[in-house]
């Protein structure tokens, strides 16, 4: 008899179900930058939406980086830059503007008794605009200035100031909040040729902080001024625009403007001025007091 062998039953073991690995949630942002919204609960989220998150490969690769270069100011064809440590005359210049945008530091020392004494004479702009960044306190003493100059008043342009989380800036002041910053516009003579109804008398953008503490103006602003005097734009024949800025950012270059850059230790040792009294509005005065002019 032929023995016969059972076969003995093996029982296998049940491998683990391994879950699915979860790829990473965006970090929530609400946790580093005021006025984030959170991001919505897990449970919200649709796992197959390719933007929900994002896969960071390990090592990064060298097509992910950006090589960053050495500053260099480079040159911008048709625009003239200057560091000058006085208010220039005609002879520093090739010749006339058509518009001077201003935007005189107030509170800087030697600045105010600098602009009492200056002049635009007619070898700098003849007949034109003059446009001139104030605040609302220094609006009166401003007027009389560019009235001083020989240029008559004639509109305005605000800009809305507002935060990196699109909250309007308010500052404190006499009677109401301080929210703007006005761009006076002033004219010399008639024979100019301009471009009426051509942009709004506001613009709303964030406000911005150079390195040396001032404000950076809109970049808008020398669109509107472009479209106002068409004819005052960089001329291939004369390589030169004819718009002028007076106290431009350091390094400022645009095509057609000649950009005037003044250190702020350059005009503290400036006498006051004999012909104007021009003193800066104290706050902590009554605001309807007449300023000295």
């Amino acid at each position: 008899m032929v023995g016969v062998t059972k076969k003995r039953k093996t029982t296998e073991t049940p491998k683990p179900q391994t879950q699915p690995q979860q790829p990473r949630r965006q970090l929530d942002l609400s946790a580093f930058f005021t006025g984030v919204k959170p991001l919505p609960p897990p449970s919200l989220l649709d796992d197959n939406l390719p933007y929900n998150y994002i896969k960071v490969p390990t090592p990064l690769p060298a097509s992910w980086a950006t090589v960053i270069q050495p500053f260099s100011l480079s040159s911008v064809t048709g625009s003239i830059y200057m560091e000058l440590e006085k208010l220039p005359s005609a002879n520093d210049f090739e010749g006339s503007f058509d518009a001077i945008l201003m935007d005189i530091p107030w509170e800087e020392p030697g600045v105010v008794p600098a602009v009492g004494k200056w002049r635009i004479e007619k070898d700098l702009l003849c007949d034109g605009m003059l446009f001139i960044w104030a605040e609302k306190e220094h609006t009166l003493q401003t007027i009389k200035l560019a009235s001083l100059w020989g240029f008559s008043y004639v509109e305005n342009l605000i800009w809305v100031k507002k935060e990196t989380n699109n909250k309007m800036i308010l500052r404190d002041y006499e009677y109401v909040k301080k929210n703007k910053h006005t761009l006076l516009m002033f004219k010399r003579g008639d024979k100019i040729e301009l471009r009426h109804q051509r942009s709004p008398d506001v613009i709303i953008d964030f406000q911005r902080i150079e390195r040396g503490g001032r404000e950076q103006k809109p970049a808008s602003i020398y669109e509107v001024i472009e479209t106002m005097l068409p004819l005052a734009a960089y001329d291939e024949k004369t390589q030169r625009g004819r718009f002028l800025e007076l106290w431009s950012q350091k390094g400022q270059q645009r095509i057609g403007w000649t950009s005037v850059y003044f250190e702020p230790e350059s005009m503290q040792s400036e006498e006051q001025s004999d012909d104007i009294n021009l003193k800066v509005f104290d706050t902590t005065t009554h605001p309807d007091h007449q300023l000295g002019l």
